[in-house]
């Protein structure tokens, strides 16, 4: 008896709070009532008939608030299904090799790159600069880069300059020619392959340039003396290891004050603390995708969301994408949401103040919101993978694929098609009905509760909805009214007391 006591489960504070009211005041209530009841005759029926006047009240607003909201939802529900189904416009241009990565350079202006390296003969390894005159995207110019591909992007901290990783190097273009300013090869210790650099992330503030080779993290700060090169200041173990080999890092994201990292390998995501150097929060696959039963799974790319305080991940399973939103929770990386990508595997991934962007190998882009996770936009522009994506503020989309397209796709673009004249004479229509059924309805509650006494002015009310003659409502009214009465009328003899 005292474990049942003691498992017994505390009742909600505000039921709590009306039993204990009950218990204090029951009595007190029962006294006024008995005096209202000698003082004046038919006070306890007028009390309980207020009573029942409120909880009427209480009852309609309750009933058209659910109407309204119900009628709200489904207009949202029927604007955002519209809205995936019409594909959003675009301006593209045709590039000459496949496309690795696009950062934005300012308003209309972007950088693509990429190329086929030292293995695709024929194919040159370019970084591109296109902007946008409103009409079309135009390829203004572009900078070679000999036998490696371009593997990464990112504006530099300085306002005029874009920073190119190819081939263990990195190159400063400037943004109005795209000639090259300086070139440096990345010292890293304890590596032998200096080809494998492939992510880049480039901090706004204190020139911090943070590049990826295989599974460790090495972290760069311009030099102080106005040269626009970089110096080495510290390595991160950024995977570590799973199955006793060390796991590649598959992406890089920083968060807006250049603070903190997170990094991405197939197995794992950590967020580090670049002023400490030290991993803050860290999670497996294992420890959110339980619910997998062994299937193998592996995640794609990560980017930081709200200032820091959440990140965005992608994974890959046999059946598709997930996108999950994690919440930095103490050392955990706690899962909040998560959707299904139902366009294929995610192969890129760009987050904004509100929406996140999804691209995947059968060349289709989702528009999400941030918040809810929730699909707002999908398009299907490239028709191969989709290696990159650049989600502006304003909801548009810069995609390349290795369909050689880059694509600017007007997600902000609102073309969902206003009704015609017929489609507004039925919806009117349909308020109508709405309005006459509601009627009907209320009329048979009322003849439930009141015996017919106001089923007249229901009656009235719907039929005019209809735009019924009133001489045919007033006959109507009458002989349903006749007939009611006449099957209620019993009188009740009430004793004296």
């Amino acid at each position: 008896m005292k474990d049942e006591a003691n498992s017994a489960q505390p009742l909600p504070p505000l039921l709590d709070s009306a039993i204990r009211a009950v218990e204090t005041w029951w009595m007190v209530a029962v006294v006024w009532l008995i005096n209202l009841e000698l003082f004046w005759r038919g006070g306890l029926l007028r009390v309980l008939e207020v009573l029942l006047l409120g909880g009427r009240l209480t009852l309609s607003l309750v009933k058209w608030g659910s109407v309204v909201l119900m009628a709200s939802w489904m207009s949202n529900r029927a604007q955002q299904a519209v809205k995936q189904r019409i594909s959003p416009p675009m301006r593209t241009t045709q590039l000459n090799y496949p496309p690795l990565c696009v950062e934005a350079a300012g308003p209309g202006r972007f950088v693509v790159a990429g190329g086929g390296g030292d293995k695709a003969k024929g194919l040159p390894n370019r970084a591109t600069l296109i902007e946008d005159d409103g009409g079309q995207l135009l390829v203004k110019a572009f900078a070679a880069f000999g036998s490696d591909a371009v593997e990464a992007v990112a504006m530099s901290n300085t306002s005029n300059s874009m920073l190119c990783l190819a081939g263990g190097s990195v190159t400063e273009l400037s943004l109005s020619s795209m000639t090259p300013l300086s070139s440096q090869k990345l010292e890293i210790n304890n590596s032998t392959d200096k080809s494998a650099c492939k992510r880049l992330a480039v901090g706004l503030q204190g020139g911090l340039l943070v590049v990826s080779n295989g599974s460790k993290i090495h972290l760069y700060k311009r030099r102080a003396d106005g040269k626009s090169s970089f110096k080495l200041s510290s390595t991160l173990a950024g995977a570590g290891k799973a199955g006793g080999e060390e796991e590649e890092i598959v992406d890089l994201s920083l968060n807006k004050a250049s603070s903190l990292l997170v990094s991405t390998s197939h197995k794992a995501i950590r967020v580090w603390d670049l002023s400490s150097h030290t991993c803050l929060a860290q999670a497996s696959c294992d420890d959110f995708m339980t619910d997998m039963e062994g299937n193998a799974v592996e995640l794609a790319a990560c980017r930081f969301c709200d200032e820091g305080q959440s990140v965005c991940s992608a994974i890959n399973t046999p059946t598709g994408g997930l996108v999950l939103l994690h919440s930095l929770k103490g050392k955990a990386l706690a899962v909040e949401r998560r959707v299904k990508v139902t366009g294929g595997r995610v192969t890129s991934l760009d987050v904004t103040a509100n929406f996140l962007v999804v691209g995947t190998d059968k060349g289709d882009m989702l528009q999400l919101s941030c918040d809810r996770l929730r699909v707002l936009r999908r398009a299907s522009h490239h028709v191969m993978p989709v290696t990159g994506l650049k989600a502006l503020a304003h909801g548009d989309v810069m995609s390349v694929g290795f369909d050689n397209l880059a694509a600017l796709v007007e997600f902000s673009c609102n073309s969902v098609p206003l009704l015609g004249d017929r489609w507004k004479k039925l919806a009117h229509r349909g308020q109508q009905i709405m309005s006459a059924a509601t009627d009907w309805f209320d009329m048979l509650i009322e003849l439930g509760s009141r015996r017919g006494r106001v089923m007249g002015r229901s009656l009235l009310s719907s039929a005019q909805n209809f735009q019924v003659p009133s001489v045919q409502v007033t006959e109507l009214v009458e002989a349903m009214k006749e007939k009611v009465m006449n099957s209620f009328s019993r009188k009740v003899e009430t004793p004296h007391l």
